[in-house]
This record gives C-alpha cells, sequence and structure tokens, in this order.
C-alpha cells in the first residue's frame, strides 16, 4: 500500500511541474469534487438544501451506476455491490493525491530528484547501495 501511495505521489508531482495550469485546474473539473463543494455550500448557508443534497446524491449515483454498467456489460466482471459504494471514498480521496503532488521532491530508482517548472528534473543525491 505505502509503494502504491508513493507512486501516485510521483505521478502526481510530475503531472504539477509539467503542466501547472492543467494540475490546478483538475479540482475545478472533478464532479465529486464540485458536487461536495456546492454541497458544503448549501448547508452551510442553509439556502437551497435541497440543490446541494439532491446533486451529491446525483453524483454518487451515477458515479456507482457507470462504474456498475462498465463493468457488467463491457468487462463482464461480477462485483459485490458495496464495492460501488467505496468509489465516492476513492473520488473524494483524489484531493489527497492532488496536494501532496505541489511537493518538489521524489525518490525514483534509489534517486532523490528536485522538480522544476517544465518537468525539469534536478538531481538532489544518490542513495548509495
Amino acid at each position: 500500500a505505502t509503494e502504491a501511495f508513493r507512486h501516485l505521489v510521483k505521478w502526481c508531482r510530475i503531472a504539477r511541474w509539467t503542466l501547472p495550469g492543467s494540475y490546478f485546474l483538475m479540482p475545478a473539473l472533478n464532479p465529486g469534487v464540485l458536487a461536495t463543494a456546492l454541497w458544503i455550500l448549501c448547508e452551510a448557508s442553509g439556502e437551497r438544501l435541497w440543490l446541494g443534497r439532491g446533486l451529491l446524491l446525483g453524483f454518487w449515483a451515477s458515479r456507482a451506476l457507470a462504474a456498475f454498467l462498465q463493468d457488467r456489460l463491457a468487462a463482464r466482471l461480477r462485483l459485490p455491490w458495496w464495492e460501488y459504494a467505496t468509489l465516492v471514498v476513492i473520488d473524494l480521496g483524489y484531493l489527497l493525491f492532488w496536494v501532496c503532488g505541489l511537493g518538489r521532491g521524489l525518490l525514483w530508482r534509489g534517486v532523490r530528484y528536485r522538480l522544476r517548472a517544465g518537468g525539469v528534473a534536478e538531481v538532489v543525491d544518490a542513495e548509495g547501495p
């Protein structure tokens, strides 16, 4: 699990320093983040609660249904129903990786790098054997 986490963080950092404009727009283009943000705003203001709640529930349902149909029709998989419910957590967990991608350093094959604008990687140090 730790290896997978580090791998995803590494790729987020590479994407951030290679395409910074696109990287900063990513949360604004994620429907799960947008639905959650609208729900939070509606709950905080106390206005149009139906809109925030409805959009959030609609997002959850459409996300789970799309994954279910893709699995059943395209991949011919029969996964347990609860796995589709975890997609909501996974989609919002994306924000954790997005924040981790703001860092500059990464370790790849025993070498530490510092990333710079344009995706340039500078060697900081190499670990010995």
